[in-house]
C-alpha cells in the first residue's frame, strides 16, 4: 500500500512539475529583460545620428553590430552569429532586393515563416494580419488603439503571449521614435505602416531570439521607410 502511495505522490509531483513549465512557456520576463523595443529604438537614433544618406542593407547591419558590441556591450561572436542566420533567410533576400519599394507581399512572406517556425494559432496570425491591412489607411493613433486592446490587453497564451509582447512593445517603441522623435524634423512616409511592418519584423526575427527581435525589426523599420513609395 505504501508503495502504491509513493507512488501516486511522484506521479502528482511529476504533473505539478510539467503544469509549471506549461504555464511558463508564455513568460514575457526573459523577453522584456532584453528592453527589445528600447534597444530597437537605440539602434534607429545611432543609424540616424550619422552623417550621410542612409547605406546599403549590408551597411546598416555592420552599423548595427557595432553598436550591439561596443555601447550595448554584446559578445560580438553572438551578435554576428545571429545577422548571419538572418541574412540566410529567403525573407532577408526579399528585404535586401527590395530597392524601389517594400510591399504587403513581403510581410506576408515573412508572417509565413513565423507560423511555419513558431506554429503561432490561427487567431493570432489573423490579428497581425487584421493590424497590418488596418494601417494601409488608418492613422497611428487608430492603429496605436487597436494594438493596445488586440495584444497588449488580450489574454494570449504560449508563443502567442510571447511574440504579441514584442509586436506591441516594439509597435509602441517604434512609435514613439517615428511619431514624437522623428516627425519633429522630418516628415514620416506612411507612418502606420512603417511602424507596424517594423513590428512584423521583429516578430519575424524571434525566430533566432530576442537579440534577432531587435536587429531584424530596426532594420525592416528602416527598409519600410526609405522603400515605400510617399
Amino acid at each position: 500500500m505504501k508503495k502504491y502511495v509513493s507512488l501516486i505522490m511522484i506521479l502528482l509531483v511529476l504533473v505539478s512539475c510539467e503544469s509549471k513549465i506549461k504555464d511558463q512557456t508564455g513568460s514575457t520576463d526573459l523577453l522584456s529583460s532584453y528592453k527589445i523595443g528600447e534597444t530597437h529604438n537605440e539602434l534607429l537614433e545611432y543609424l540616424y545620428g550619422k552623417s550621410g544618406a542612409i547605406a546599403s542593407t549590408q551597411e546598416i547591419l555592420k552599423c548595427f553590430e557595432y553598436y550591439m558590441v561596443n555601447v550595448k556591450g554584446y559578445e560580438h561572436y553572438q551578435i554576428s552569429q545571429k545577422i548571419s542566420e538572418i541574412k540566410k533567410t529567403s525573407e532577408f533576400e526579399r528585404l535586401d532586393m527590395a530597392k524601389s519599394n517594400f510591399l504587403y507581399s513581403d510581410i506576408n512572406q515573412f508572417l509565413s515563416e513565423v507560423e511555419l517556425q513558431l506554429n503561432p494559432s490561427r487567431e493570432f496570425v489573423r490579428c497581425i494580419k487584421n493590424t497590418i491591412l488596418l494601417g494601409e489607411t488608418n492613422s497611428p493613433d487608430e492603429v496605436k488603439l487597436f494594438v493596445e486592446k488586440n495584444f497588449q490587453n488580450k489574454n494570449w497564451r504560449g508563443v502567442d503571449k510571447q511574440l504579441a509582447y514584442i509586436f506591441s512593445d516594439v509597435f509602441n517603441s517604434s512609435y514613439n521614435f517615428w511619431m514624437l522623435y522623428w516627425n519633429e524634423e522630418k516628415e514620416l512616409k506612411k507612418s502606420s505602416k512603417v511602424i507596424l511592418y517594423d513590428a512584423a519584423g521583429a516578430i519575424h526575427g524571434f525566430i533566432f531570439g530576442p537579440i534577432g527581435s531587435i536587429i531584424e525589426g530596426a532594420l525592416v523599420s528602416v527598409a519600410a521607410n526609405e522603400r515605400l513609395p510617399e
